[in-house]
């Protein structure tokens, strides 16, 4: 059998236990100015703040992202055995990582920062770029530049589904119908940044396949001429090992020229195709349409978040307080002391040459 510990009684251990959270209630009420004020006047800021912000539109567009031409593939690969290295690989556009960071990419938001938006905004705002109506800030021209694309990227969304590899953007403004134009101009930069690399590249592989082309014929002839001159120099080499040996060597050469002077002259033709193609790669699902309501101010979201952080703020600073009072009761008498010498000071600035005949305090 057990027996309670001397000096200790039941339920005391709890109630010690509960010491430091009475203690905080204790302390919130004695200092409710503290407790009740911060977290009042913290949500009503937020929620003024809130309620006084200009509304914003979210307009959403989607497209999907093309594979790239396998001939042009095949073509790369052929460059690649020949040491050109800068042709091989997959083509742009491919990867829908690739066009989510183009989205944001300066390239493409540059030009459209320093666009006109007259028709879109209140007439007032002319001229209407998106440098001013996204209140761009910077000693000159550039830094203003700079800055409106960093504003953009920050109303900018954009997501990819994984499983579809469909990429969506989303553009947030204070009016829709600039919200909208924003995202169409946006897909269209990247529509027309695709296609322009895709007649460059075109192009660039087209000249190499030329050059390649005319040194595969000459090649092949030279093959060609050889085999001719062996059998018009030996009519009966099958009946030799040697000769058919070499007839066989030969007949190889010119079977290996052949087969690359046929895949250069079909790539040459492809990538002449491809360089005036004009066909896109990028297929829009879904056109950005004019928002028909405007983005939700999760007022009740923020208030309560206000009163959350408020009221720890102000269980703080009741903290504070108590500690400070705490500490001018402790230290009552050297508080006074110090406001008589502060005081003393202030009259002796007033006539510093006293502080030369006065004696030091002790």
């Amino acid at each position: 059998m057990t027996h309670p510990e001397p000096g200790v009684t039941p339920g005391s251990r709890d109630s010690n236990a509960m010491d430091p959270l009475l203690a905080l209630a204790a302390t919130a009420l004695r200092y409710r100015r503290y407790a009740v004020v911060v977290p009042l006047v913290l949500v009503l800021v937020t929620g003024v703040v809130t309620l006084l912000a200009p509304r914003t539109y979210t307009a959403t567009t989607s497209f999907l992202p093309q594979s790239g031409d396998g001939s042009l593939s095949r073509l790369a690969g052929l460059a690649a055995q020949f040491g050109v290295a800068g042709l091989s690989g997959q083509n742009s556009g491919e990867s829908a990582e690739f066009y989510q960071d183009l989205a944001t990419a300066k390239s493409v938001l540059g030009p459209l920062v320093e666009a006109r938006f007259d028709s879109l905004v209140p007439a007032d705002l002319a001229p209407a770029t998106l440098v001013t109506l996204l209140r761009a800030t910077g000693r000159d021209s550039a830094m203003r530049h700079e800055d409106a694309i960093k504003r953009l990227r920050r109303n900018l969304q954009v997501a990819i589904d994984g499983k579809t590899s469909v990429v969506t953007l989303s553009v947030e403004t204070r009016w829709p119908a600039l919200s909208r134009e924003v995202a169409t101009r946006i897909v269209s930069a990247i529509i027309n940044f695709d296609l322009h690399v895709r007649q460059s590249r075109a192009s660039a592989e087209r000249e190499f396949t030329e050059g390649r082309l005319a040194n595969a014929k000459v090649e092949l002839r030279e093959a060609e001429d050889a085999l001719q001159g062996f059998l018009a120099r030996n009519r009966q080499y099958d009946k030799s090992p040697s000769l058919q040996f070499e007839y066989d060597r030969l007949s190889r050469a010119v079977s290996a020229r052949q087969q690359v002077y046929t895949d250069l002259d079909r790539g040459y033709e492809q990538a002449r195709i491809e360089e005036v193609r004009n066909t896109p790669r990028v297929t829009v699902i879904e056109p950005a349409e004019l928002p028909a309501r405007p983005n939700s101010r999760r007022l009740v979201l923020r208030v309560l978040l206000a009163g959350i952080a408020g009221l720890f703020l102000g269980l703080g600073a009741a903290l504070w307080a108590q500690g400070v009072d705490q500490s001018r009761s402790a230290h009552l008498p050297e508080a006074g002391e110090l406001r008589a010498l502060w005081r003393a000071l202030l009259v002796d600035l007033r006539a510093p040459w006293r502080l030369v005949r006065k004696p030091d305090l002790r």
